[in-house]
Order: structure tokens, then sequence, then C-alpha cells
């Protein structure tokens, strides 16, 4: 198989990046590069690591063939801060075919709360930055018909289970597969995507899960971040708030099963608008591009 020879080689991220490059000198074959964030920006990055990032890739994009990345706001900085072609976009959304076809009852069944009272869920890595401190804090003091839902594993796993330990309506549950995870999601009344701006490929970001809540039926509660916000305001599809604890609380509290129930159908129109065929789609015709 070494003599096998590729017909595009494709970057992922920019640990990849200058390897790509060499390897496109070596083969004669076109490169692409996929920045699956900011990559120069990313949070916990130190000042020295970010201008690091930032010459390499400086250095290396002008010799790829086409850049691509996750959402609009992060292809319009790429192309302003390195004066090149605007990155395409292929945004991270799941296959609309592994959305549940019906309401699950699954997370009221295992935390044995009532119907009649709402199910905020977070779903994916319990790690500092990504709201789960503030949330927990909130919920601790929000009306007791409002439950709280973390799914997940991660650095704050344990302050997770001990706030479940000590408050009725906070409930911890385990990581599960990822074929059952939309099938548990859709159990829940809101999905929680509260990531914090701690950097700017946070602000920008367009997470993953986002797109799960939404395609599992759920309307979402979101920081005031460009790209989510644009989403949540195209389909009316949930709630943007600000990230103190006071405000987020307020909003939580104000919450009824009627406002939740108008916000679906929002995030019914948003589900019908998003499939990771398309996006594979978009990407099949960047293969194109560069290979004519």
């Amino acid at each position: 198989m070494r003599s096998a020879k590729p017909t595009v080689i494709h970057a992922h991220g920019i640990s990849a990046l200058p390897v790509g490059v060499i390897l496109k000198w070596f083969t004669r074959v076109p490169l692409i590069y996929d920045a699956h964030e900011l990559e120069s920006e990313t949070n916990g990055l130190s000042p020295l690591r970010s201008k690091l990032a930032r010459w390499t890739e400086r250095v290396w994009i002008p010799r790829v063939d086409r850049t691509i990345t996750v959402c609009d706001s992060i292809a319009d900085w790429y192309e302003q801060a390195y004066s090149i072609e605007r990155p395409g976009v292929i945004r991270n959304v799941p296959m609309r075919s592994a959305a549940p076809l019906e309401k699950r009852t699954i997370l009221r069944d295992l935390h044995d709360i009532p119907a009649s009272q709402l199910i905020f869920l977070y779903q994916g890595a319990l790690s500092p930055g990504r709201g789960v401190e503030t949330l927990i804090d909130v919920f601790s003091a929000v009306d007791r018909d409002k439950h709280l839902v973390l799914m997940g594993y991660g650095l704050l796993e344990e302050r997770a289970r001990s706030a479940a330990l000590k408050h009725a309506n906070i409930h911890f549950q385990e990581a599960v597969p990822p074929d059952r995870v939309l099938y548990h999601t859709a159990s829940a009344d809101i999905g929680l995507c509260l990531i914090e701006n701690t950097c700017l490929s946070y602000f920008y970001s367009l997470p993953n899960k986002l797109f799960e809540y939404l395609l599992s039926g759920l309307p979402v509660l979101v920081n005031d971040m460009p790209e989510q916000r644009k989403i949540v305001e195209q389909f009316d599809c949930g709630w943007v708030v600000p990230p103190a604890a006071t405000e987020q609380k307020a909003l939580i509290e104000s919450i009824n099963p009627a406002q939740v129930l108008a916000k679906k159908t929002g995030a019914k129109r948003a589900a019908g608008s998003f499939d990771w065929r398309e996006e594979a789609a978009r990407l099949q015709e960047f293969y194109a591009e560069v290979l004519n």
C-alpha cells in the first residue's frame, strides 16, 4: 500500500497542517486544511502558543489548495487575518435520520421526574468553560419544578454527582453510547448550550450539541454568542441569556410549559434545515474544486 497515491490530502487541525503541506510537495496532490475551530484562539492556549499557532498558519495556509472551517464567523476571521480566499464552511451537524422518531421518557423514568415538571438537559463534556458550574449554582436555587440533568463525563463529574446528592432537582446521568445520545436527549424539554466566552474560538463556536438538541425536538438555551444567537433568532427555537448566574436564574424561572411548546415549533423547523448529508455534499464540492 505504500505505493498508493492519495487523491486529496485532508489536514485535520493545525497540528496536521505542516505535515500536510510536506506530503503535498512529495505527492503533488491537492491539500485541504480543515480548521476545526479558531485554532490560534482556543480555550486555555497560552499567549506564546497562540502566537506560535498564528505564525504556523500564516506560513503554511498560503500553500494549501483550500481551507475549510466550521462556521461563518470563523471563516470570516481566517479571511481577514490571513488575506486568503474565504474558507468554505462545513458545519458539525448530525445526520437527520439519527433523530428519534418519537418523544421518549428515558430521563424521566431514570430519575423519577414528574411529567408536569420541566427537564433542562446539559449533555457533553463536564468541563470548565462550558457553563456547568454556573448551571449547578443556578439550579440549586431555582424552583424545584425545574430539573437539571447533567449527562456526560469529565473534570467536573464529581461536582455534578455531589450536586445531585444535595439537590432533588439536579440529576447526574452517566454518559451513554453515541448511538443512544439522541434518544436520551429527546426525553428532556430544553437543551442547554452555555459555553462561556473564555476565548475567541468559543465566542464564535457553533457546537455539535446545539444541533443534537434541535434534531431531538428540543428548544435551546444559549449564551449570547453570534453563531448560536443567529440560529435561535432565525428559527425562534429557544432563548438567548446573558452569562451572569442571576440573569440565567431569572430566565429559567420564567420559562413555563406553554412557552416550551411554542419554542418546540421553531426547533422542529430548525431540525428540518440541518442534515450532515447536506454538509457532506458541500465537502464533496470542495474536493471537486481542488481536483479540477
